[in-house]
């Protein structure tokens, strides 16, 4: 029988001393937000921003966008400065790239590109399986043997966003966990720590307007950091806003609203996302079958 649980998909579970350990660095940060964030409405003009915001839809009054920079929040800088240096390195090491058809199509040698820059993805992803013929869930790729520094860098970043997450918008954080809750994800470490089914990283990345494949009502989790004199730029498309990437800051994007990071050279920041997938949080009877099938 094929076995869908290749070497380079499996993984091990982590350690309590570990857990313990990012259980401990979690809770060193103040769970209480005391910033005044204010609050624009999208226009019909360009608006570039470089102060913390909540960016909400004029009409509907729906939350679009939410930045917070690290001089307002120090938590921010002490989740990705060092430990984003760490975790770049490891995903240059231990992760393919994606390749482009994972966002064109198969058919896409002849289309412009979706993104420049490098980009890596971790956690879970549904797919049909080429060999079986049936969908399937498991791992994103990864070489087996990983080093505990990684391990437990790519632990704080991606637990540290969602500390963020919690502390800023708290119901988002709260689905986010009530989502994950609905399918049985393998149990190798606690989703109170974080919930989210997919991770991302990126290093001088730009990407086409896009939607993501997150769950409706969902934000994608961004922490950044700027690591040169290059302008570094995330926009929403739909509110006409651009936001900079100044130092390190996190970014809370909805996920259905046209977005993304805009080419402005050999910028060399770095970027690390927390995602719900809808494809993975169905809470049917055939994507339980399926998780199972990987425990």
């Amino acid at each position: 029988m094929y076995s869908i649980i290749m070497y380079n998909r499996k993984r091990e579970n982590i350690s309590e001393k570990i857990i313990t350990d990012i259980t401990h660095y979690i809770n060193k940060f103040p769970k209480i937000n005391n910033l005044t964030i204010p609050i624009i409405y999208n226009e019909d003009y360009l608006q570039i921003i470089d102060y913390s915001c909540i960016l909400l839809d004029k009409k509907s009054k729906k939350i679009l966008t939410v930045i917070i920079y690290d001089k307002d929040d120090i938590s921010i800088k002490d989740i990705i400065s060092e430990n984003g240096e760490i975790l770049l390195n490891g995903f240059q090491k231990y992760y393919p790239t994606k390749h482009h058809f994972f966002y064109d199509g198969w058919n896409s040698k002849k289309k412009p590109k979706s993104y420049k820059g490098s980009n890596w993805l971790c956690g879970y992803q549904r797919y049909f399986h080429p060999v079986i013929k049936k969908q399937i869930i498991n791992y994103h790729k990864r070489k087996s043997e990983c080093d505990e520094q990684f391990l437990i860098s790519q632990l704080k970043v991606y637990c540290g966003i969602y500390y963020l997450e919690k502390k800023y918008l708290p119901e988002y954080a709260k689905k986010r966990l009530e989502l994950c809750k609905l399918s049985p994800h393998a149990p190798n470490f606690p989703i109170e720590l974080n919930p989210s089914t997919t991770l991302g990283g990126s290093l001088n990345f730009t990407n086409k307007p896009h939607e993501d494949s997150c769950k409706s009502g969902m934000m994608e989790a961004i922490i950044f950091k700027q690591r040169s004199d290059t302008p570094y730029t995330f926009r929403n498309y739909y509110a006409n806003v651009n936001y900079k990437i100044l130092g390190c800051c996190v970014i809370f994007q909805d996920g259905k609203t046209l977005h993304g990071t805009l080419d402005t050279g050999e910028h060399k920041g770095i970027g690390f996302v927390n995602i719900t997938k809808s494809n993975l949080v169905c809470n049917t009877e055939y994507t339980d079958i399926l998780f199972k099938d990987i425990k």
